[in-house]
């Protein structure tokens, strides 16, 4: 992230605090169209098969099972059908699991902490939940023969056994905590990006406690594990993945935010700009914290953020008076190289500005002293190479200039002599 924090010459005190893009803004990946559209049909597939799969294991094994007076016996009596139940879980569980990673490398360019979060979440702990949910499916009928030939599938304990296994209140509460877990990182990807219409994003939202509910009452025995309040309870959350599936398979994703490079295209950005009182309030702490620390809230790219942080005094282009200004850096040999983004706005930053009128100007960088320099902006195969080295570092930045109307100059700090 290039951090630039300044004065505006024209109007005053302004922050210009160069971030990642607004999140509900920001585009997921700037791959073409079809790609996109590719992710989402095969994820809208694969919530469907995993809940057609779902709905088929319910009726056809869970449901029977369950209610039946000897559960093993009802197993002895049906073990295909058991057994299909435990391969329909795993069909579950894998189509689940397999959403989050067909549709990560899209949503990480929304958030990567939550779009790696979600993959853990949905694609790994669910997974696990249910095939360990499978695996007593799979060991039901064997219990089941070995019951038979000793003490009986109806004696005592051979029904406290049957009813361990098979009552999966607790596993499916633990299994549903998990799945909205995942599914409410995976609904703010969406709200923040609108790939889907955010609609989408809020129905699953409220869906989410009438769910988690569902199963925690189930859980502790106010309400059955199959009964019609389960059911009414967890309806709208099923509704909703049922609703989202079928969006991404007709409609895809939503161009503008399925492409990096719809905003530069359509002449602008639509990002929304904070409010005048917080880009102020976060400028004056900012600049505040600096001074105070005395230059400690500096940094040099060996940190592990891989940029550095360096403190720039520029001259007012209006003012003829000295601005001073925190900017990311790399180093270039002796040169410094930063980028001229405006943070939440579109244009120049007023620093950028303030060099192009008059371009000495003084560096300080963590623990060290002033350092007179000559700016100038990178062009052609210079500007390429360190363009590539910034994005390297901090891919985000390539999506933000996307949504920029021009293109960003790559500054280049030269060294002076005093």
């Amino acid at each position: 992230m290039n951090a630039d924090l300044g004065r505006s010459d024209a109007h005053g005190l302004s922050s210009t605090l160069e971030v990642a893009p607004s999140e509900d803004e920001r585009p997921p990946e700037r791959g073409n169209v079809r790609e996109h559209r590719v992710a989402a049909t095969t994820a809208g597939i694969l919530y469907i098969t995993g809940t057609v799969a779902g709905v088929l294991v319910r009726v056809t094994t869970y449901s029977p099972v369950h209610n039946a007076d000897d559960p093993f016996a009802y197993a002895l009596q049906h073990s295909d059908a058991v057994t299909t139940g435990a391969l329909l879980v795993l069909v579950m569980g894998l189509s689940l699991a397999f959403v989050p990673v067909v549709l990560f490398p899209l949503l990480r360019r929304v958030n990567e902490v939550l779009a790696t979060g979600y993959l853990i979440i949905r694609g790994a702990v669910e997974t696990a939940c249910y095939i360990i949910i499978a695996i007593a499916w799979l060991v039901f009928v064997p219990l089941g023969e070995t019951m038979s030939a000793g003490p009986g599938t109806a004696s005592p304990a051979a029904t406290r056994l049957g009813t361990l296994v098979t009552d999966f209140d607790g596993a499916q509460a633990m299994t549903a905590l998990v799945f909205c877990l995942g599914g409410a990182m995976f609904y703010a990807l969406l709200y923040r990006s609108r790939i889907v219409p955010r609609w989408i994003a809020v129905w699953g939202f409220v869906g989410i406690p009438f769910y988690v509910a569902a199963y925690l009452l189930a859980m502790y025995g106010v309400i059955g594990g199959n009964s019609s309040e389960l059911n009414l309870l967890t309806l709208p959350l099923a509704l909703q993945e049922m609703v989202l599936a079928i969006w991404m398979i007709a409609r895809g994703f939503r161009p503008a935010a399925g492409s990096a490079t719809s905003g530069a295209r359509s002449g602008g950005t639509s990002r929304r700009t904070p409010p005048p009182w917080f880009v102020h309030t976060f400028w004056r702490v900012h600049r505040g914290l600096y001074r105070f620390s005395g230059g400690r809230f500096l940094w040099t790219p060996a940190s592990k953020r891989g940029w550095g942080a360096l403190h720039l005094t520029t001259v007012g282009r209006r003012s003829g008076k000295q601005r001073s200004v925190i900017v990311g850096y790399l180093e270039d040999g002796s040169n410094f190289v930063t980028l001229a983004m405006n943070g939440w706005d579109d244009g120049y930053p007023a620093w950028w500005l303030n060099l192009e009128a008059h371009p000495d100007a003084v560096v300080r960088l963590a623990h060290q002293g002033a350092r007179p320099v000559h700016a100038r902006a990178a062009v052609g195969e210079e500007r390429e190479r360190l363009w590539d080295r910034w994005i390297a570092v901090d891919p985000d930045n390539d999506a933000s200039a996307a949504t920029k109307s021009r293109e960003t100059p790559v500054v280049v700090l030269e060294p002076r002599p005093t």
